[in-house]
This record gives structure tokens, C-alpha cells and sequence, in this order.
């Protein structure tokens, strides 16, 4: 499942699943902590291909981060990351799938035609 977000301003639209991944982390076979992780799918109307297969901006980001335990339950480490690292957090309005898929095409559609800045 999957949260969409649009950023009219920017002409932005990011898709990320709808729960972080939380993965637990082990010392000597003990519960050290947790690393949570969340995909963000990015299409910006700005980008261009900087070469015949690369975007300038990139289109995926990555973000992740680790929560020592027990100071971070599982619940607070997920809560913390959500409030730093979510695109709900970007100035961002949530949208539904068919909004998004009409905007990432509209959006992808200009970026092609983008010219590539030097």
C-alpha cells in the first residue's frame, strides 16, 4: 500500500509505502536497536536527462536511519523517522493514486521536454 503526495509549488509528486521498513538490529544475538527505512518515488517537472538514461535529480531517495535500543521502542523509532523523513513532512498535500498518475505523467512529460542546463 502506498501514501501519494503533490507539492504544487515545486510541481513535485513523491509515492512512498504507506509503513516505513523496520528491521531489527542484533549485537551478539540481543536487540541492539532498529534501522527504519522508508523509498520515496520523486517526479519533479524540473528535471532533465542530464544523459540518454540518467535524470539530473534524482527519482528515488533512500532514506534510513538507526534508533538504539531500549532507548527507541519500535513505535517511537518508527514515529521519529516519519516526522523527519516522511514527504508529508515537505510542505506536501496528500493525494489519492489516480491524482498522482495523472500528475506523474503530466510532470514526466514536461521533464522530457526539459532542455539540459549547463
Amino acid at each position: 500500500m502506498y501514501k501519494y503526495f503533490h507539492d504544487p509549488s515545486s510541481k513535485t509528486v513523491y509515492r512512498c509505502r504507506s509503513d516505513p521498513q523496520v528491521t531489527e538490529l542484533k549485537f551478539r544475538g540481543r536487540l541492539s536497536g532498529w534501522q527504519v527505512s522508508l523509498d520515496t518515488d520523486v517526479t519533479r517537472a524540473d528535471n532533465w536527462l542530464a544523459s540518454s538514461s540518467q535524470w539530473h535529480f534524482p527519482v528515488l531517495e533512500l532514506r534510513q536511519q538507526e534508533f538504539e535500543f531500549p532507548r527507541y521502542s519500535r513505535e517511537q523509532a518508527v514515529s521519529w523517522f516519519l516526522q523527519r523523513h516522511s514527504p508529508a513532512q515537505w510542505n506536501t498535500i496528500e493525494i489519492d493514486e489516480p491524482t498522482f498518475d495523472a500528475l506523474e505523467s503530466e510532470y514526466k512529460a514536461q521533464a522530457l521536454k526539459n532542455k539540459r542546463h549547463v
